[in-house]
């Protein structure tokens, strides 16, 4: 896969049409960052909208940060949410793992997440069938490689050492997590 975490251009912002994804959540402003994962020859990228919101109150120790994405696969547009977790968190979730089509390499640092929703937000045509439906392990398998490639772009609070180091994401699908708008 060539993706690459990059800057976002105003022409690329116009192509995808990304203020118009950003105008469907005016009951919570996005505050998307000026970066992306993508991969141009495969239209894909993954870009952040609602960097962390904290759940629960001020000093809780409970407390949950989740983060609120863009997925762009092939022309369709996806508003998701995740939420990072240790091992022993997300191994006490009694859900199955996704089994992904991606490689997992031995060694190679493991980021876990909880899907928490997936919907469709646009498609390449108003008639075009559901990909989640109809393409649900390579959408998703896609969508967990760029959780892992960098959650979404240059500041993705990794070192240039750590982008470059072998990782990998193990996700769990949270029961309402497949809503298709």
């Amino acid at each position: 896969m060539a993706f690459v975490n990059a800057y976002i251009s105003p022409e690329d912002r116009e192509r995808y049409r990304l203020a118009e994804f950003e105008k469907q959540f005016w009951y919570l402003p996005p505050n998307p960052g000026p970066s992306w994962a993508i991969d141009r020859e495969r239209d894909i990228f993954l870009r952040i909208i609602h960097p962390a919101a904290r759940k629960f109150e001020p000093g809780d120790p409970e407390a949950v940060y989740e983060k609120d994405f863009q997925f762009h696969w092939q022309g369709y547009d996806y508003f998701v949410s995740t939420s990072r977790k240790d091992t022993r968190e997300l191994d006490a979730i009694p859900l199955d793992a996704f089994v992904s089509n991606n490689p997992h390499p031995e060694g190679a640092r493991v980021l876990r997440f909880l899907l928490l929703h997936i919907g469709e937000i646009g498609k390449p045509s108003p008639e075009a069938p559901s990909a989640l439906r109809t393409q649900r392990q390579q959408v998703l398998s896609d969508l967990e490689f760029l959780l892992a490639f960098g959650e979404g772009g240059v500041f993705a609070g990794l070192t240039k050492e750590q982008t470059a180091e072998p990782r990998y994401a193990i996700m769990k699908i949270s029961p309402r997590a497949e809503v298709i708008a």
